[in-house]
């Protein structure tokens, strides 16, 4: 990861189609952008770009994990991120950098994930929360070590193949 962004998975609806779509959005503090791309094309492409400059802003929607970004022009773009935990986590460092906020240590402080836990381990072992695991995994892979999570993503690819595949379609691993 480079030292002025921070990257991350969240659906968009599309403007012309309705449709929502998963995107790997990158927010870029030094710029105040907020990009998306559609990664399953290699080299992954750049769909589009919201600005986050003065009169942009956010607001809650309905949904535990709806926003809408709202940029300068007016454009709204709706969003939907993972869990309320991501959605929180969104929220906090884009309306930093709606406010003006461009340091990306600071930024980047209020977006760490907590570390990882052993629950997810077990909850594996069990059979249970496939989903809340494999997208913490996906979407959480920020790890001031890299260990938990290369950990993680052993034990998923090793039960499961499919999870295997998820990591490689999304281009996680070790950070």
């Amino acid at each position: 990861m480079a030292a002025d962004r921070i990257e991350g998975y969240l659906t968009k609806q599309g403007h012309v189609f309705k449709t929502w779509k998963t995107r790997k959005f990158v927010l870029r503090t030094t710029t105040a952008a907020l990009e998306y791309y559609d990664d399953a094309a290699q080299p992954p492409t750049l769909k589009g770009s919201i600005s986050l400059k003065r009169g942009s802003s956010m607001l809650d929607a309905a949904g535990e994990t709806a926003f809408v970004v709202i940029d300068a022009d007016g454009t709204k773009y709706p969003i939907k991120a993972l869990s309320p935990d991501d959605k929180a986590r969104w929220m906090a460092v884009l309306n930093r950098v709606i406010a003006g906020g461009r340091d990306f240590d600071e930024i980047f402080a209020i977006w760490q994930p907590p570390r990882a836990s052993s629950s997810h381990d077990g909850a594996l072992k069990k059979g249970g929360h496939w989903n809340k695991a494999i997208s913490d995994a996906l979407f959480h892979k920020i790890d001031t070590d890299g260990s938990g999570f290369i950990e993680f993503q052993e034990l998923c690819a090793a039960r499961r193949p499919a999870a295997a595949t998820m990591f490689e379609r999304f281009g996680v691993g070790n950070p």
